[in-house]
């Protein structure tokens, strides 16, 4: 017995204009969930979008560039983070004459 899921997912391969709305649909609620600003509600990381792909009956999500590019920004800006800390421990504990150790 075939599952409805595989239906609609063997219908939407066969039909290149309703995969792509899928598609669409799939991004414009991510997008809609990630610009949200209560992220205690609305946290796009704690969304299971491999399920949600999968009932709009797409096998595999679509690539979200939008997400890419955050996760890369936001990599990037911890990393700065990361390298500044030693910087600051030591201008801290000079101003207030501590000593810094290296952790």
């Amino acid at each position: 017995m075939v599952s409805i899921q595989r239906k609609v997912q063997a219908h939407l391969a066969s039909d290149q204009e309703l995969k792509e709305e899928a598609q669409r649909a799939f991004q414009s609620y991510l997008k809609s969930v990630f610009l949200m600003r209560d992220k205690m509600v609305f946290d796009i990381s704690k969304l299971d979008t491999d399920a949600f792909a999968a009932s709009l009956g797409l096998a595999v999500p679509p690539r979200v560039r939008f997400l890419q590019k955050n996760n890369k920004a936001r990599q990037q800006g911890t990393a700065k983070e990361e390298k500044k800390l030693p910087i600051m421990k030591a201008i801290l504990g000079a101003q207030y004459g501590l000593i810094a150790f290296s952790t």
